[in-house]
């Protein structure tokens, strides 16, 4: 697809739940919703040295796995500044995935996806900026508890 043809909208599901992170990272960008992705699970792995720990990724669930977050509109230069701050495309690849808002309609987004995947705890501040997020936008906390469990048993 032509950069152009590209859904504008950002699905986040990290830290970057943060619009204080967002606003720093891409001040351009726009929160528009809180929306959900069916068929992928919140998960933590890799290693992040400016992290200090696992980062936050999802992973193909198709047995009633769903991942909450939120979404962004961005400008083609908010996803050139924001492709910096994820590693794209060496440490994680932007996909196109269609979420759902609060009132079921379908939209077309981009969603960043660690390339390479193994489970690994987050350092305690990443941990706390994603609970933050998720109880901000009053997204399901146990969906969360569920990625963080995981990775604690890994």
């Amino acid at each position: 697809m032509e950069e152009t043809e590209l859904p504008h909208y950002y699905f986040a599901y990290g830290s970057n739940l943060s619009l204080e992170q967002m606003q720093a990272r891409c001040p351009d960008a726009r929160f528009f919703s809180v929306a959900h992705l069916s068929g992928y699970r919140l998960a933590f792995g890799g290693f992040s040295q400016t992290r200090g720990g696992g980062v936050a990724t999802i992973r193909p669930d198709h047995k009633g796995g769903r991942t909450a977050g939120v979404l962004f509109e961005m400008t083609p230069d908010d996803w050139r500044k924001l492709d910096v701050y994820e590693g794209y495309p060496s440490i994680y690849r932007r996909e196109v995935v269609q979420v759902f808002n609060p009132a079921g309609w379908p939209i077309q987004a981009q969603v960043y996806i660690r390339n390479q995947f193994d489970a690994k705890a987050p350092a305690p501040a990443y941990r706390r900026i994603i609970e933050y997020g998720y109880k901000f936008h009053c997204l399901p906390i146990p969906q969360l508890q569920l990625a963080l469990a995981e990775c604690q048993r890994a």
